[in-house]
């Protein structure tokens, strides 16, 4: 019998799978030889054959006995399709595709066998998978085809998304050119942005899906995760990290004092309003340490008391009742930074120190509940026998005869005037009882509680930061002018105005006659006006009216014969000064008549009659 060798590609016949896949192979139709006893009949059996990696794969099938009967094959495919086909008598010895046989081949009538039906549809199966031209999805049962359509012929070649993708060469999203993708009305869930490679992004608003962003990072390469620098560059964080000296950090508190020795401090003259007795009271202040030895703060205290000092960095609270008693609130001060301290001293509870808006753990001082009542004075800068030459003071000191709460402490840090308290202020609930102000330009300190008290310098007093106390070859509104005021207004070369102030007009163009007109409107604070040339009689006067928006009722208009005409021959005066006007008056006293267009200076100076 002669043989024919079929070969078969799963891959173009559209098979999802078709590595390794096995294809059974069953000779349906019986053939035999004229002679039986040499050629045994051929009986019915099954072949099997498995496709390599890339789909294909052939087998060996039997043609045709001498019976000259074709063979009648049935060919299983792994999905369990089934198709049935001859194999020609022409192709013995030769090779030959199953698509070919499925196709031009297919049994029918007396050589269909009736065991195994071939279904129609599987020849169409095998035929869409290599269809070239136009393709209606119309006619199919329920609308619908399966397989994969090559990229070629107008299709991805793929059963998913992401396989899709990358047939067609697009990548993933991830990796879309950035000025291909267009996210309009979606969202973007659960992905991260620029995980491999950042770039920058502009959004109108962040949010999540709780409150509010709660952290922004960034490659190490631009921002850096370092704990409490957050949205900060490396160079910005390195020039962070380089202030350590205190005179850098200073700038934090932009007026501050310092004191030479034992004998530089403030006071408060002693006052029953300043003393506590046996109720609660906070002290706040802002303090940087210099030095790790003992830094007074301040005390009012003697046979009884209270006050606050710093010892080797440690804040500790004076409570001086049947005996003084001392107590540790926060510790590693010392550090040469500027700190908002606010102790709240809970006289049957505990003293608590905010330090920068942090509460510290409380201590028990309702062992001290005593009267802390005293004659002395109120001292800043001074406890007991230390120096304040280790200490600076900032912004303010204020005493408030109640327990704040930690959201009044918190506003006290957020900004140092709230210490200043009571109606109309951001802490209503308690009035601050003193708050003396360490922030004054001309070097001295004032009480801006409602109580007023009187704060006197002691010894000498260091200013850390210039002060403004006067103004030395300096401009003032140089680039934009504006009002200055201030009781003594002194000048050692000129007083006056500055060039582009004045203006020139002549009373030739004003309305009238001669040198009665009145003069045009001339709006500056100074000028000169050149009078008409007409005749002026001896000994006899002509007056007009000057226009100018600058003068008002109370001011004080200056006049003179600057130029022209003769020397001496003239009086000028002015009266009738009201809101934009003024009336001048020039009165030739020569005995003959002058005919000279003379030339007016005028000045404004602005005064009040209260």
């Amino acid at each position: 019998m002669s043989k024919t060798t079929v070969t078969f590609n799963l891959k173009t016949a559209g098979f999802d799978n078709y590595a390794n896949q096995t294809l059974m192979f069953k000779l349906l139709q019986v053939s035999a030889d004229k002679d039986d006893s040499a050629k045994p009949v051929v009986l019915p059996g099954i072949i099997t054959a498995t496709s390599a990696s890339d789909g294909t794969g052939s087998v060996d099938l039997f043609t045709t006995a001498e019976s000259d009967i074709e063979s009648t094959f049935e060919v299983i495919f792994p999905n369990r399709e089934k198709g049935q086909f001859k194999i020609p008598a022409t192709s013995a010895g030769t090779t030959i595709t199953l698509a070919e046989l499925l196709v031009d081949h297919v049994p029918g009538g007396a050589d269909t066998q009736q065991s195994s039906v071939y279904d129609a549809a599987v020849a169409y199966s095998i035929q869409r998978a290599n269809h070239t031209g136009n393709l209606s999805l119309e006619p199919l049962p329920n609308g619908s085809i399966t397989g994969k359509l090559a990229v070629a012929n107008g299709g991805t070649f793929a059963s998913t998304p992401s396989a899709a993708r990358t047939n067609l060469g697009l990548g993933t999203i991830a990796t879309q050119a950035s000025n291909s993708v267009d996210i309009d009305g979606g969202a973007i869930d659960g992905t991260v942005i620029g995980d491999a490679a950042a770039a920058a992004g502009t959004f109108s608003a962040l949010t999540s899906s709780t409150a509010n962003i709660t952290t922004l990072t960034a490659s190490t390469a631009n921002l850096t995760d370092a704990p409490n620098k957050r949205l900060m560059t490396d160079a910005q964080e390195a020039k962070l990290d380089a202030i350590t000296d205190a005179s850098e950090i200073a700038s934090s508190v932009q007026s501050s004092i310092s004191f030479t020795d034992a004998n530089a401090f403030l006071s408060i003259a002693e006052d029953d309003v300043l003393d506590v007795g046996a109720g609660d009271f906070t002290l706040s202040f802002w303090a940087r340490l210099d030095a790790n030895d003992a830094q007074p703060v301040l005390q009012k205290n003697g046979t009884a008391g209270y006050g606050v000092f710093f010892d080797t960095g440690v804040l500790k609270l004076i409570l001086n009742t049947s005996g003084s008693s001392t107590f540790d609130l926060a510790t590693g001060l010392a550090d040469g930074k500027w700190h908002c301290y606010v102790v709240t001293v809970d006289r049957d509870g505990d003293a608590v120190a905010y330090v920068d808006n942090v509460a510290q753990a409380g201590e028990p001082v309702s062992g001290k509940a005593g009267d802390l009542n005293n004659a002395s004075d109120f001292l800043i800068g001074k406890v007991g026998s230390d120096a304040g030459d280790g200490i600076a003071l900032g912004n303010y000191v204020a005493l408030h005869k109640d327990v704040l709460t930690a959201d009044e402490a918190a506003q006290i840090y957020f900004s140092p005037d709230v210490a200043l308290s009571g109606t109309g202020k951001p802490i209503t609930r308690v009035a601050s009882t003193l708050m003396v102000d360490l922030r004054r330009a001309d070097k001295t300190f004032t009480d801006l509680s409602t109580n007023a008290f009187t704060v006197t310098t002691n010894g000498t007093i260091i200013f850390n930061e210039g002060r403004i106390t006067s103004l030395d070859e300096a401009t003032i509104g140089a680039t934009t002018p504006a009002a200055v005021t201030g009781t003594n207004v002194l000048a050692s070369t000129t007083l006056g105005y500055k060039a582009g102030s004045g203006a020139s007009t002549s009373q030739s163009s004003g309305t009238g006659t001669g040198k009665a007109k009145t003069t045009l409107a001339i709006n500056k604070p100074c000028g000169e006006i050149i009078m008409d040339g007409a005749s002026l009689g001896a000994n006899t006067t002509v007056s007009f009216v000057l226009i100018n928006s600058t003068i008002a009722a109370t001011d004080v208009v200056i006049v003179n014969h600057a130029s022209a005409g003769t020397a001496g021959a003239y009086q000028v005066t002015v009266s009738a000064v009201g809101t934009g006007t003024c009336t001048i008056s020039v009165r030739n006293i020569t005995s003959g008549s002058l005919s000279e267009a003379i030339v007016l200076n005028f000045a404004v100076i602005k005064a009040v009659k209260t």
